[in-house]
């Protein structure tokens, strides 16, 4: 009953948050700035229901009767139209919707979404063991590290340069394009 109630309080502290933070961006964005800020939270995990799945970075969950959008801190997965876009949002399908899924906070990015790691859980032998669902990602090589907001996370760097190495998903592709570049060609 405390998880719930805390949860709960989670929640709303998280979306006044993120309200907050979208009118103090919009004033910022007034005096000729064109580029929101992501904002650095620090909350504790927050059990949720994944509902939506919108691509192979980005989700939507519930907790407590409130839908959180969430993108998977430090990856980048292709965009759908891009050569292995479809991939990597039906490997994440297949990872969590509709799975109860922990998310750990790292911020808000400027669409308001929760940057978070993302895992599942599940018994084997009467113990839990949590899949670290970003990771997976980077694993399967269907997405790549986000280096320039996950410099530090050498499982994530380690994960991406395996994946290369054995040639798995877009890496066995001779010339692969990042999201990021090709979001920016179009």
């Amino acid at each position: 009953m405390k998880t719930k109630k805390f949860n709960f309080i989670f929640c709303f502290i998280f979306i006044f948050f993120n309200v907050f933070c979208s009118c103090d961006n919009q004033s910022v964005l007034n005096q000729k700035s064109t580029k929101k800020e992501i904002k650095p939270i620090t909350l504790p995990p927050v059990e949720a229901i994944v509902s939506y799945v919108y691509d192979g970075d980005s989700f939507k969950a519930k907790s407590h009767g409130v839908d959180i959008k969430v993108r998977l801190f430090g990856i980048d997965a292709p965009e759908k139209n891009q050569p292995y876009g479809k991939e990597s949002l039906n490997n994440l399908i297949k990872l969590i919707k509709y799975k109860k899924v922990i998310l750990e906070p790292i911020e808000t990015d400027r669409y308001g979404r929760m940057i978070a790691k993302v895992y599942t859980v599940k018994k084997v032998d009467k113990k839990e063991v949590k899949t670290y669902i970003n990771l997976e990602q980077l694993k399967s090589g269907l997405a790549w590290h986000y280096k320039r907001y996950a410099k530090n996370e050498k499982d994530l760097a380690n994960a991406e340069k395996a994946a290369k190495n054995n040639k798995l998903g877009l890496w066995k592709q001779s010339n692969p394009v990042n999201p990021e570049t090709y979001r920016h060609r179009k």
